[in-house]
């Protein structure tokens, strides 16, 4: 899968300030991402392809056919 630029950006970013959260005595604790990470991630790669607003029908279709292959694929 690729990643845009700005995709990368957000992701560092959010990182980062997840770091600082979590950090005790200067270590560090990463925790697993969660159903609210995953959703953003899906939402914001789906902006950045199609930009903001609703999908298009066809745009919908291709978005849940990538859904379902990925889904087959877990």
């Amino acid at each position: 899968m690729r990643i845009t630029k700005r995709q990368l950006r957000r992701i560092i970013k959010e990182e980062i300030t997840e770091a600082g959260r979590t950090s005790h005595g200067g270590a560090t604790s990463r925790r697993e991402p969660d159903g609210a990470w995953w959703s953003q991630a899906f939402w914001t790669i789906v902006e950045d392809n199609i930009g903001y607003g609703s999908p298009t029908p066809e745009q919908r279709a291709a978005i849940m056919d990538g859904l379902r292959l990925t889904m087959e694929e877990l």
